[in-house]
Protein backbone atom coordinates (compact mmCIF):
# COMPACT_ATOMS: atom_id res chain seq x y z
CA UNK A 1 0.00 0.00 0.00
CA UNK A 2 1.48 3.34 -1.07
CA UNK A 3 1.34 6.25 1.34
CA UNK A 4 1.20 9.89 0.37
CA UNK A 5 1.96 12.66 2.86
CA UNK A 6 0.82 16.23 2.30
CA UNK A 7 0.97 19.27 4.53
CA UNK A 8 -2.11 21.33 3.78
CA UNK A 9 -4.51 23.77 5.35
CA UNK A 10 -7.58 21.73 6.21
CA UNK A 11 -11.27 22.47 6.02
CA UNK A 12 -14.10 20.21 7.14
CA UNK A 13 -15.12 19.64 3.52
CA UNK A 14 -11.64 18.38 2.58
CA UNK A 15 -11.88 15.49 5.07
CA UNK A 16 -14.01 13.05 3.11
CA UNK A 17 -12.44 9.60 3.47
CA UNK A 18 -14.33 6.62 4.89
CA UNK A 19 -12.10 6.72 7.98
CA UNK A 20 -10.99 9.91 9.74
CA UNK A 21 -8.15 9.54 12.24
CA UNK A 22 -7.56 12.60 14.45
CA UNK A 23 -4.29 12.65 16.42
CA UNK A 24 -3.19 15.16 19.05
CA UNK A 25 -2.77 16.04 22.70
CA UNK A 26 -6.02 16.08 24.73
CA UNK A 27 -5.92 19.85 25.24
CA UNK A 28 -5.63 20.52 21.49
CA UNK A 29 -8.30 17.95 20.63
CA UNK A 30 -10.79 19.82 22.85
CA UNK A 31 -10.14 23.08 21.03
CA UNK A 32 -12.98 24.68 19.04
CA UNK A 33 -10.82 24.82 15.91
CA UNK A 34 -10.46 21.03 16.03
CA UNK A 35 -14.17 20.49 16.64
CA UNK A 36 -14.98 22.61 13.59
CA UNK A 37 -13.23 20.06 11.37
CA UNK A 38 -15.20 17.04 12.61
CA UNK A 39 -18.13 15.51 10.75
CA UNK A 40 -21.51 16.41 12.24
CA UNK A 41 -22.88 13.83 14.62
CA UNK A 42 -19.49 12.92 16.11
CA UNK A 43 -19.76 12.11 19.83
CA UNK A 44 -16.43 13.88 20.36
CA UNK A 45 -16.66 14.63 24.10
CA UNK A 46 -17.71 11.05 24.87
CA UNK A 47 -14.90 9.66 22.71
CA UNK A 48 -12.28 11.82 24.41
CA UNK A 49 -13.64 11.05 27.89
CA UNK A 50 -13.34 7.32 27.20
CA UNK A 51 -9.61 7.53 26.41
CA UNK A 52 -7.10 7.08 29.22
CA UNK A 53 -3.85 7.96 27.41
CA UNK A 54 -1.24 7.02 30.04
CA UNK A 55 2.41 6.82 28.95
CA UNK A 56 1.69 5.38 25.50
CA UNK A 57 -1.38 7.40 24.55
CA UNK A 58 -4.76 5.89 23.78
CA UNK A 59 -7.54 5.82 21.23
CA UNK A 60 -11.29 5.45 20.78
CA UNK A 61 -13.48 5.09 17.73
CA UNK A 62 -17.07 5.56 16.70
CA UNK A 63 -19.15 5.05 13.57
CA UNK A 64 -21.33 7.69 11.96
CA UNK A 65 -24.31 6.93 9.80
CA UNK A 66 -25.42 8.91 6.81
CA UNK A 67 -25.11 8.40 3.08
CA UNK A 68 -22.35 5.89 3.81
CA UNK A 69 -20.98 4.58 7.12
CA UNK A 70 -17.94 6.51 8.29
CA UNK A 71 -15.51 5.75 11.11
CA UNK A 72 -13.98 8.47 13.28
CA UNK A 73 -10.97 7.55 15.43
CA UNK A 74 -9.39 9.81 18.03
CA UNK A 75 -5.78 9.13 19.08
CA UNK A 76 -4.79 11.00 22.24
CA UNK A 77 -1.04 11.46 22.58
CA UNK A 78 0.65 11.01 25.96
CA UNK A 79 1.14 14.16 28.01
CA UNK A 80 4.48 13.35 29.61
CA UNK A 81 7.39 13.89 27.29
CA UNK A 82 10.92 13.49 28.62
CA UNK A 83 13.82 15.62 27.49
CA UNK A 84 15.01 12.64 25.43
CA UNK A 85 11.80 12.48 23.37
CA UNK A 86 10.63 14.78 20.61
CA UNK A 87 7.84 17.16 21.60
CA UNK A 88 6.04 15.97 18.46
CA UNK A 89 5.77 12.49 20.02
CA UNK A 90 6.35 10.63 16.72
CA UNK A 91 6.70 7.30 18.54
CA UNK A 92 3.14 7.63 19.85
CA UNK A 93 1.75 9.00 16.56
CA UNK A 94 3.01 5.92 14.71
CA UNK A 95 1.92 3.48 17.41
CA UNK A 96 -1.62 4.92 17.61
CA UNK A 97 -2.41 6.07 14.07
CA UNK A 98 -1.08 3.00 12.26
CA UNK A 99 -3.51 0.49 13.77
CA UNK A 100 -6.32 3.07 13.70
CA UNK A 101 -6.13 3.19 9.90
CA UNK A 102 -7.28 -0.42 9.79
CA UNK A 103 -5.45 -1.37 6.61
CA UNK A 104 -7.75 0.62 4.36
CA UNK A 105 -6.64 2.99 1.60
CA UNK A 106 -9.47 5.49 2.19
CA UNK A 107 -8.18 7.31 5.29
CA UNK A 108 -7.68 10.95 6.21
CA UNK A 109 -5.28 11.54 9.11
CA UNK A 110 -5.60 14.89 10.83
CA UNK A 111 -2.62 15.76 13.02
CA UNK A 112 -3.55 18.44 15.54
CA UNK A 113 -0.11 19.79 16.40
CA UNK A 114 1.04 22.13 19.17
CA UNK A 115 3.40 23.80 16.72
CA UNK A 116 3.58 23.71 12.92
CA UNK A 117 7.29 22.87 13.14
CA UNK A 118 6.36 19.49 14.65
CA UNK A 119 4.77 18.35 11.37
CA UNK A 120 7.76 16.67 9.78
CA UNK A 121 8.79 14.90 12.97
CA UNK A 122 5.24 13.65 13.55
CA UNK A 123 5.01 11.89 10.20
CA UNK A 124 8.51 10.39 10.07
Amino acid sequence: MATSTSFVLVSASSLSATTLVVVGRAERLLDASTRALLPSGTAWDAMLASVKPGDAGGSASSWLTGDAPRQVVVCVLPEPCSRHNSAARPHAVAALAGPAMGGTDDVDVLLVLDDATHGLAAVC
